[in-house]
């Protein structure tokens, strides 16, 4: 089973999350002036900057001490233009967090009434519209294919009671539940992927996890778990979380006598190891051919760690099948 921390766990239904990061109207985010530089693009200092750090963090559930230093040798970030990056990367996930709580909030009907009566023969444009034509969801029904391999009886019998096998047999559903849970192994190999070569190395990153799990506090468990099931880019949510975890990694470790450090040695910034970056899919229909070489000579692409690296390194908008 994997891990609290692995990027398979989904998160709690109903967990708190915070609202939508919005800086606050003030003479210190006032409109640039032409050639005036903004910290993060949104801050005319860096005091500002600080301040807004220690509120996004806030908002995000997770403290900072007033004393704290924020910028410096000893301080959490090691120059400005890395604090500015954290602000820009949590604010993105706060408002991912907005948008997780709006649809754990969404109100829910326990048994929809099908859409379709018995007998009435229906030509649906999409699995989803049969899905719902048979009083189902889609996601109901991911998650039972994930845990049994198959497809529900009752949906199947809903199916064919309702004749909707004229355009659509349980056989093409399950083809479907199977792709969806192809690519959405794909997704979980290529986080794990990235946060190797994040880690530097995969040695270090199970130092990390491992630590993590025992270690770090309830609100960045909890952040990690939205961060790595974020629907659109999962890798770019759980980057600015997986950084925060590394760093209390990095500070445990530096208090700890040389014999009681782990194997892989204390992370530094630029990791212990080196990781040769994986070349990118250039388009969605080169990374798709990809995956169906890599299920035919591996099984799966959770087999595959040279397909979850290339993944990892592709931009969002070829993963997800969009134009730049």
């Amino acid at each position: 089973m994997p891990g609290e921390l692995e990027p398979t766990v989904v998160a709690p239904p109903g967990a708190d999350a915070a609202p939508e990061a919005t800086p606050d109207a003030g003479p210190d985010n006032a409109p640039a002036q032409p050639n005036e530089r903004l910290f993060a693009g949104t801050f005319k200092n860096e005091e500002a900057l600080l301040k807004g750090i220690r509120e996004i963090r806030k908002k995000a559930g997770l403290d900072t001490a007033d004393d704290e230093v924020i910028v410096g040798e000893n301080g959490l970030f090691p120059t400005v233009e890395s604090a500015e990056r954290h602000y820009t990367e949590m604010r993105s996930l706060v408002t991912r967090m907005a948008q997780s709580k709006s649809r754990d909030d969404s109100p829910t009907i326990d048994a929809p009434e099908p859409k379709i009566r018995a007998g009435e023969r229906t030509n649906p444009e999409s699995i989803e519209d049969v899905v719902s034509m048979a009083g189902f969801d889609l996601k109901s029904l991911g998650d039972h294919w994930s845990e049994h391999g198959s497809l529900p009886d009752d949906f199947v019998q809903s199916l064919k009671k309702n004749d909707v096998q004229i355009t659509l047999t349980p056989r093409m559903v399950e083809q479907y539940m199977a792709s969806a849970h192809q690519a959405h192994r794909a997704r979980e190999s290529a986080l794990k992927a990235a946060l190797i070569t994040e880690s530097g190395g995969e040695e270090n990153y199970l130092n990390i996890i491992s630590w993590a799990r025992e270690h770090a506090s309830e609100p960045v468990k909890r952040l990690f778990r939205i961060a790595a099931n974020d629907d659109d880019d999962p890798i770019s949510a759980t980057r600015p979380v997986f950084a925060i975890i590394k760093q209390e990694y990095e500070a445990f470790n530096a208090t700890r006598p040389d014999d009681q450090k782990p194997a892989g040695g204390v992370i530094t910034g630029s990791g212990t190891r080196t990781v040769q970056a994986a070349e990118p899919f250039e388009s969605h229909h080169q990374m798709v051919t990809a995956m169906n070489e890599s299920v035919k000579a591996h099984g799966s692409v959770a087999n595959d760690p040279e397909f979850a690296r290339r993944f990892a390194a592709t931009p969002a908008h070829i993963r997800n099948g969009m134009s730049a």
